[in-house]
């Protein structure tokens, strides 16, 4: 495969005849930018991009499995359909990234800012989202089950549809957000902010909601069944007596 990206001094790069993934790790180590590299459908299983510069780089339907993106820079990178499995991807800064049908299984995005991204459909299913920066991203049938968000800041997103079975919301930021037709069953929400969150027919059957402020929250046609809203701030919620 032949591949090239620009030094710092603007003069191509070359790699060819070079492991991609370990070409790409070298460049980086050596202080090149990766930003706006063509990598679509890029095999990078395990490369070591710590700290990479790839702004606006396009990734679509590469391979990032196991790879180390820790501290990367992928701000309006291009990220649709890439396989980011198990990837660390810890404080990374993924700020209006397109990550639609991502498989982001089992990957480290702590402290990770994703905020305008876009992850419609794609896949967290016990990924460690803790402390992320999330605002205004677009969770729209995204997966989360099982996904560690605690303490993440979700302010203003839109997740209609999207499945939060088992996750652990505890003491997250969801005031504001758009969650209707969304699935909290069996999930942890303790101390959770959902002020004026629009959970209409969500299903939040079994959820621990325990000291949750739902103040103002839209819970019109959500099953409340098994909930526990034990100290749970109430004030001006509508809908609460229809699923409970």
């Amino acid at each position: 495969m032949e591949f090239s990206i620009h030094r710092q001094d603007r003069q191509p790069l070359h790699l060819e005849g070079e492991n991609l993934a370990d070409a790409l790790a070298r460049a980086v180590a050596e202080g090149h930018s990766l930003e706006r590299a063509h990598l679509e459908d890029a095999h990078l299983a395990g490369a070591d991009l710590q700290r990479a510069n790839l702004t606006r780089a396009d990734l679509c339907r590469a391979d990032l499995r196991g790879a180390n993106l820790d501290g990367a820079r992928l701000w309006y990178a291009n990220l649709t359909g890439a396989d980011l499995t198990g990837a660390d991807l810890t404080a990374a800064r993924l700020m209006w990234a397109d990550l639609r049908e991502a498989n982001l299984a089992g990957a480290q995005l702590e402290g990770a800012d994703l905020r305008h991204a876009n992850l419609e459909r794609a896949n967290l299913e016990g990924a460690n989202l803790e402390r992320a920066l999330l605002v205004r991203a677009n969770l729209e049938g995204a997966q989360l089950s099982g996904a560690d968000l605690r303490r993440a800041y979700a302010y203003n997103i839109s997740a209609v549809g999207a499945s939060f079975e088992g996750a652990n919301l505890d003491g997250a930021h969801l005031r504001g957000t758009d969650l209707n037709g969304a699935s909290f069953e069996g999930a942890h929400l303790r101390g959770t902010d959902l002020n004026d969150a629009h959970l209409y027919n969500a299903d939040l059957t079994g959820a621990d909601l325990t000291g949750a402020d739902l103040t103002g929250a839209r819970l019109r046609g959500a099953d409340l069944r098994g909930a526990n809203l034990e100290g749970a701030n109430l004030e001006g919620t509508t809908g609460i007596n229809e699923g409970w």
